[in-house]
């Protein structure tokens, strides 16, 4: 049981409990996922149909059909093979959640820098994207800018930006910080870089702003520990 896997869908994560039960690995090294926690935090319908011993997840034109030990699925009717099967455990349905994610036309991506998996669905490119004629400007068609390294969690702090007309942007990944490991970075500058700055003809410029400089203990890549091993203070540490 992966407690500490996350799952993102459009860059919010999604919650789970002992109530909805916790994503694990099969003997396939195949992720699945509780059911309806996923599904139904996607906007889909789930249903049971007990004949066939089938979920069905249906969200606009789209019918998928799950059924339980079967390495298989169905989308619109037609069969697609499987390289695992959902599983009913402790009373709870847990799905394969690539294929089932893919077959609504999401994309499905493992991140191991966050150990999580992140679902895009195609509601979200098209709106993270949909300025895809913005140019990338050139360092001298910058007339503004801005730089912000703090803070970028905080509620409406990215709208703010994606709002302003700044014409380059300087950003902290923000996953630097241990206590913002599960701050959707990637979605950030999607949004930023579909939108312009002061020439609507040009798109954002986004650049990453990341202190080597500094060894401070609350970044996440610094995982140490430190004694003092003699009289005269030679350090003795181990680096992860």
């Amino acid at each position: 049981m992966l407690k500490t896997l996350k799952i993102f869908l459009d860059g919010s994560k999604i919650e789970f409990n002992a109530s909805t039960g916790f994503p694990f690995v099969d003997q396939n090294n195949r992720t699945l996922v509780p059911l309806r926690a996923v599904l139904e935090t996607f906007g889909a319908t789930v249903s049971w149909d007990s004949n066939e011993n089938m979920v069905i997840a249906k969200k606009e034109d789209i019918r998928v059909g799950i059924k339980v030990g079967s390495k298989f699925i169905t989308v619109n009717g037609a069969t697609i093979q499987t390289d695992t099967s959902a599983v009913i455990k402790d009373g709870r349905t847990f799905l394969p959640i690539r294929a089932v994610m893919e077959a609504f036309k999401c994309d499905v991506n493992w991140n191991a820098y966050n150990r999580s998996i992140d679902i895009v669905s195609s509601n979200y490119k098209t709106d993270t994207s949909k300025d895809t004629d913005l140019k990338t400007p050139d360092l001298n068609e910058i007339e503004s800018w801005g730089y912000q390294i703090q803070g970028l969690s905080e509620d409406g702090a990215v709208e703010k930006l994606v709002e302003s007309d700044y014409d380059m942007l300087v950003l902290e990944p923000t996953r630097t910080d241990k206590d913002e490991s599960e701050f959707d970075t990637k979605g950030m500058v999607d949004k930023l870089k579909a939108t312009s700055g002061s020439n609507d003809a040009n798109r954002k410029l986004i650049i990453a702003y990341i202190d080597i400089g500094q060894a401070e203990d609350w970044r996440w890549y610094w995982d140490w520990t430190l004694g003092w091993e003699d009289e005269n203070h030679q350090i003795g540490q181990t680096l992860s």
